[in-house]
């Protein structure tokens, strides 16, 4: 492998000024897991300064914030620290499950959400639990900090919007789900860990007061597109309605059609499709369920 240099930034002060000294030539990492692993298929290119973000304390925690009513995550957080945390399972339990799965234990131990992200892969076990959940992403360079929606991030299978040389997404943000809300994982893989995942749906819902209608949904499935999907027709078919069989069932059926995967190792498109349907409606329903509503 063949960098010029490997510098760790104890502060956002220190990263932009070894960005800034690199003249285009930095690329930031953090665990490395995703990035190391491509330069092992082609060699960067030559100069190039990995610059290592994972040790800003900024960027390591997790905490409650806004009153209670919004979780912020640092971009350097590991996989195994996201599944471990308390927070994060009361308040954003669709992102426990997707990090608790992702790769083998050693692998969790050291990537982190943020790279895990600006891999932008459609079916990344951290990145569809966070659209779900209506993340944001805190992107910042020498000269802004700006709070981007996480859709927005995503170009093509494994392009970020963000750029390596000049900007570092620091923390994540999504709103608290509250005593009538929770959210769901489906994961449909070989096996159940240690290997990448044939078809991911994630969904958050929030009823209203007495439980008996929809008041917020968001659902994200991959990869059934060349980024990360937000079956933005499925949730609003259920936006407002009243909660019943027919609803989810409804939901589940305009994810299948506005999903439209490839034929893959991992899965035939047509079978993809088709359990676009069984997972949505499983996410749904595994939420409907942990609020006490049976449908």
């Amino acid at each position: 492998m063949r960098w010029e240099a490997y510098k760790v930034a104890k502060s956002l002060e220190e990263a932009f000024d070894c960005i800034d000294k690199s003249q285009g030539k930095a690329r930031v990492i953090a665990g490395g897991t995703d990035l190391v692993v491509q330069f092992l298929e082609k060699d960067p290119e030559d100069g190039m300064v990995l610059l290592d973000v994972g040790s800003i304390p900024d960027m390591r925690g997790i905490e409650i914030a806004g009153g209670g009513k919004e979780i912020v995550v640092g971009a350097a957080v590991t996989m195994a620290e996201l599944a471990q945390s308390e927070i994060i399972a009361k308040y954003g339990r669709a992102l426990a499950l997707g990090a608790s799965v992702m790769g083998a234990p050693q692998i969790r131990n050291v990537a982190t959400i943020g790279g895990n992200v600006v891999n932008a892969q459609p079916a990344a076990d951290g990145t569809i639990p966070l659209l779900a959940l209506g993340a944001e992403a805190r992107v910042v360079s020498a000269k802004a900090d700006t709070w981007v929606a996480l859709e927005e991030l995503f170009l093509d299978v494994g392009k970020s919007s963000v750029n390596p040389s000049e900007q570092i997404i620091t923390h994540f943000r999504f709103k608290a789900t509250p005593e009538t809300g929770s959210s769901s994982l489906q994961r449909l893989a070989r096996r159940k860990a240690f290997t990448l995942p044939t078809l991911l749906a994630a969904a958050m819902v929030r009823l209203d007061e007495r439980k008996r209608s929809f008041e917020e949904v968001r659902i994200a499935v991959g990869p059934v597109a060349r980024t990360p999907m937000l079956a933005r027709e499925a949730a609003d078919s259920l936006r407002g309605y009243p909660v019943s069989r027919e609803a989810v069932e409804r939901a589940a059926a305009a994810a299948k059609q506005a999903a439209h995967p490839r034929d893959s190792l991992r899965g035939g498109a047509e079978y993809r499709k088709e359990m676009v349907e069984v997972l949505t409606r499983r996410a749904i329903l595994e939420c409907l369920t942990l609020l006490g509503v049976n449908v």
